[in-house]
């Protein structure tokens, strides 16, 4: 997996939490006739209370509980994420797909409630993108040697070496005791090109 701060037992501790919120997911999805989550749960920390109480029943094509699988699926090597994934799947292309798209759902728990007329960009951009790493090879994009975003762009890794000033570091955060940064390419003689391209347009229009 991807190097972490922190101690052996802190990421143990961090893993075995994360492990119980998936799975805590995969029940809500489970148990819905959709085969899909609700945008919103309201959870209780009642020992009778066994489900969350659902407040918000739609599926909005959210890719936050693939890339969590696909994450675990990476650190541990279980095959119980692809399954898991591989379900939603097939709720997907069962409730969702239609001739030019996907569609969210308005209801998970009554699926004849129809579908909602709108296909999210976020869906092809991070959605379908965290399906195929899941099922596409383990080296592919590795989180050893990348990292992604929030909206799933990869990052790669480099070596924090001598000759890493010839980068535009718009992006900097230690991920490890010193071993990596994060630093995205953007080489100078770019940014003189479109620094002096700049100019000559905004000279071209004033004349």
């Amino acid at each position: 997996g991807a190097p972490t701060k922190g101690s052996v037992g802190e990421r143990n501790d961090e893993l075995a939490l994360a492990k119980q919120l998936v799975e805590g997911c995969h029940i809500m999805y489970q148990q819905s006739p959709a085969g899909l989550g609700p945008e919103e749960a309201i959870f209780s920390n009642k020992a009778s209370d066994t489900l969350p109480k659902i407040s918000n029943p739609s599926y909005l094509l959210r890719p936050e509980y693939i890339e969590s699988i696909f994450v675990l699926y990476r650190l541990t090597g279980d095959n119980h994420y692809q399954e898991m994934g591989w379900a939603v799947f097939e709720s997907l292309e069962r409730y969702c797909k239609r001739e030019s798209g996907y569609t969210g759902l308005k209801d998970i728990s009554n699926p004849d409630e129809g579908p909602i007329d709108d296909m999210p960009s976020y869906f092809i951009a991070e959605t379908l993108k965290y399906f195929l790493l899941l099922f596409g090879p383990d080296d592919f994009l590795s989180l050893d040697e990348f990292v992604m975003t929030t909206e799933a762009h990869p990052l790669r890794r480099r070596l924090n070496a001598k000759g890493m000033s010839t980068y535009f570091r718009y992006i900097k955060e230690e991920v490890s005791d010193s071993a990596y940064i994060v630093a995205a390419p953007f080489r100078m003689h770019t940014f003189a090109f479109l620094f002096v391209s700049f100019f000559i347009i905004v000279g071209a229009i004033a004349s």
